[in-house]
């Protein structure tokens, strides 16, 4: 998905909102079986040793779609990143050093990849999930001029803006008793949602057909007053 390039005057996100994204994916069975096969795996393999790193990495990229093709590369890199951090105490500046990864000269940035393998396999409330569709919303609920900026005065990417910018969401919108978990469910679906449906703030995206059907054939066991809700427009 390419994200729109666009200012967000910043929209209040409801409690409401985040409870009916919930609904949602409890009402969904095929949305919810990777998640339960990340968090066994995580309980059957604790650790980050070079084969549980790179079996975590496989189902991470797997389940989760994040394109990493060196991924055994990006396995090892992984697990010299978290072999010298404290990770019982490491912030989102982790993530942004796991997502640098440079491989036959070139330099890639794969934050998304980074944030879903340390919510996972590290916290998964000290580490939000970071793809195209949560970023574009968190922009789009916080307002572009208030989210973190860069000293050149654009849009700071990084991870570890990208947290900034949900927790002052979160305080702003008093919705400090919703968890990062609960909070990523609402920013993954209302994007995805709002991106086929082509409302705000994805009016410019072109969904390939086949997909978009695909997906909203997905809702028809859900409640349109639970994905009413969600967009709450």
């Amino acid at each position: 998905m390419v994200r729109p390039s666009k200012t967000y005057a910043g929209v209040t996100l409801a409690l409401t909102q985040i409870d009916a994204a919930d609904r949602v994916y409890e009402q969904l069975k095929d949305w919810n079986r990777p998640l339960e096969a990340l968090e066994l795996l995580n309980t059957r393999l604790p650790g980050f040793d070079t084969p549980i790193t790179l079996l975590k990495s496989t189902a991470i990229n797997g389940l989760m779609a994040t394109q990493i093709l060196a991924l055994v590369a990006m396995a090892a890199h992984v697990q010299d990143v978290l072999a010298n951090a404290q990770l019982e105490t490491a912030g989102p500046e982790l993530v942004d050093k796991v997502g640098e990864f440079k491989h036959k000269g070139k330099q890639r940035n794969n934050v998304s990849f980074a944030s879903k393998f340390a919510h996972f396999f590290i916290d998964a409330d000290r580490f939000p999930m970071k793809d195209g569709y949560s970023t574009t919303m968190v922009e789009f609920h916080v307002g572009t001029a208030d989210c973190v900026q860069t000293k050149k005065n654009v849009l700071d990417e990084s991870y570890e803006a990208y947290v900034q910018n949900i927790e002052q969401l979160k305080k702003r919108d008093g919705l400090g008793r919703s968890s990062h978990r609960r909070l990523d469910r609402y920013l993954w679906f209302a994007g995805k949602y709002r991106f086929f449906l082509k409302k705000s703030p994805f009016e410019t995206g072109a969904p390939k057909e086949t997909t978009k059907k695909e997906f909203l054939d997905s809702l028809k066991a859900c409640s349109d007053v639970d994905l009413a809700a969600v967009l709450d427009d």
